[in-house]
């Protein structure tokens, strides 16, 4: 006699709260207005407010809806149809699918519309498929007499998480991700729109972005189901496909993928003015008793030598020694954050212990991974963004920060230390990027020409293309050979191979000071 054991079934949740979710449910936000004082609140669908007065004249841009000033909370009236975001970018035309498991990725581009440019989520029309096989054993007594079948399913291989990201350029690194569970996709079926609410980020207008969707696990049996339509249904995008976990990637130019991008007015939008921020970090002590000398007056002397060509000084944070802790640091990035734009400048400069992935802070057991690193600086909106890591072995950073419109200066390389003297009074790096004191050309007969400054963004002799700026690639040029000199020549203990970096993915010449 057969026995026969069904395999069972795969249940998907749907049933999903309205706290839950985002799009076609109920929800209202708390509306934070940055640094002005006062809060709206949405209540039954309207917006009521208070009374707002900016906390400094210079405020000039009414700054809402920044990603941190979003709360979630639950509706009031059961309305279930009420959101602050819209849709920008859609393709909801389906004709077929692909199957993403293991090594098959897809992604799809697209391009924000000008007026929501700050990505708040995306939709895409997935399920799931699984499929089990049976493997029939049979099992005999003692006497040889059969008395049954065992059924075993047998899951070929079991289908993992799905994860969406946002990448501003195929190879590169995400710029958001959201992961979901199996078990929060539906199965089977012709598809349904899935939300990923990934983090709130201001993307550039006019630039290409792309969806990249990936799974764990799976085959050919059981995977995800990305649905598309052919005959280029989205004209300001294509389809991308890829059978070697993104290593290489295929176009599929008449495929495109159903997708939703979801956006808001983001602030960071250009004003037609470039003005110019800057966070300078420099911890000579620690909480717990460590010191590197003179780091601290780097980020001094970069003030300074801002201010000396043209920047304004409230446009400046520096924080040193024991105000430079995580939160400080962090806080005063999003002051910055709250205050630029896309056509603005911003430099981070960074001076402390570290290593090829980590620098720290005055907590000194404190500190920044290069992929946090990385991420606060996605916080910003700027094109032209500065980035100097000053620290032992700081060359490792690059592959952590590189980005389009991005320049990263290193002091040393990812297997070097980085040196400070006590004769400049400074790191070695900093000093020959922004000393206005001569003290080395007075003793050492250089750098020449002889200025009275060794910093290059203090000497005209830098402006090598005699535009009336030094930029962050004239300033790099000068000082790493001049602080491996030094290094080599100078140091306190010995000689020492120190030899600093760039990572350079700006268009042009970054122009810092005015000479």
């Amino acid at each position: 006699v057969l026995f026969l054991v069904p395999a069972g079934a795969v249940l998907a949740n749907n049933n999903i709260g309205d706290d839950n979710l985002y799009y076609g449910a109920s929800g209202f936000y708390t509306l934070g207005l940055k640094g002005l004082g006062a809060d709206y609140d949405v209540v039954d669908g309207f917006a009521r407010g208070v009374s707002i007065k900016p906390v400094a004249d210079r405020i000039s841009k009414s700054r809402v809806l920044k990603s941190d000033s979003l709360q979630r909370v639950k509706p009031s009236n059961g309305n279930s149809n009420v959101l602050l975001d819209e849709v920008d970018q859609s393709q909801e035309q389906s004709d077929n699918f692909y199957k993403v498991y293991g090594d098959h990725w897809y992604a799809q581009s697209f391009i924000p519309g000008s007026d929501k440019s700050k990505l708040t989520k995306v939709e895409i029309l997935i399920n799931k498929h699984t499929k089990t096989k049976s493997l029939r054993v049979k099992t005999l007594s003692a006497g040889g007499k059969i008395f049954g079948k065992l059924i075993k399913p047998l899951q070929n291989n079991k289908l993992g998480s799905i994860t969406l990201e946002i990448r501003e350029t195929l190879d590169g690194r995400p710029i958001v991700d959201r992961t979901l569970r199996p078990d929060e996709i539906p199965k089977n079926g012709n598809g349904e729109w899935v939300v990923f609410d990934v983090s709130d980020v201001d993307l550039w207008i006019d630039h290409t972005y792309y969806i990249v969707v990936h799974a764990s696990g799976g085959d050919e049996n059981n995977y995800y189901r990305w649905y598309f339509a052919g005959n280029d249904p989205y004209g300001r995008g294509m389809g991308f496909s890829s059978y070697d976990n993104a290593t290489t990637w295929n176009n599929e130019p008449n495929n495109d993928f159903c997708f939703r991008t979801y956006g808001e007015l983001s602030d960071e939008l250009p004003d037609g003015k470039t003005e110019y921020w800057a966070l300078l970090v420099g911890v000579a002590k620690y909480e717990y008793g460590s010191f590197w000398k003179h780091v601290d007056n780097d980020a001094y002397d970069f003030r300074d030598v801002l201010i000396h060509h043209g920047w304004q000084n409230d446009h400046i944070v520096v924080l040193t020694n024991e105000q430079a802790t995580e939160k400080n640091i962090t806080d005063a990035l999003r002051w910055i954050d709250s205050m630029e734009d896309e056509d603005d400048l911003v430099i981070y400069f960074h001076a402390a212990h570290g290593s090829d992935h980590y620098i720290c802070t005055y907590e000194y057991y404190g500190g920044f991974m290069s992929y946090e690193l990385d991420a606060m600086l996605h916080w910003l909106g700027s094109k032209n963004i500065l980035a100097i890591i000053e620290c032992c072995y700081s060359g490792g950073f690059i592959s952590a920060l590189k980005f389009t419109n991005r320049i990263i200066l290193t002091s040393s390389r990812a297997t070097e230390y980085s040196i400070s003297n006590s004769y400049i009074e400074n790191g070695v790096f900093a000093y020959f990027l922004a000393d206005e004191t001569g003290t080395c050309s007075k003793q050492f007969g250089w750098p020449t020409p002889l200025e009275g400054k060794d910093g290059a963004f203090a000497r005209k002799s830098c402006d090598t293309n005699n535009d009336g700026w030094v930029s962050a690639e004239e300033a790099y040029t000068y000082a790493a050979p001049y602080t491996a000199k030094f290094a080599w020549e100078h140091y306190e203990y010995g000689r020492v191979n120190q030899h600093p970096q760039i990572y350079d993915g700006y268009p042009g010449e970054l122009k810092i000071t005015k000479i």
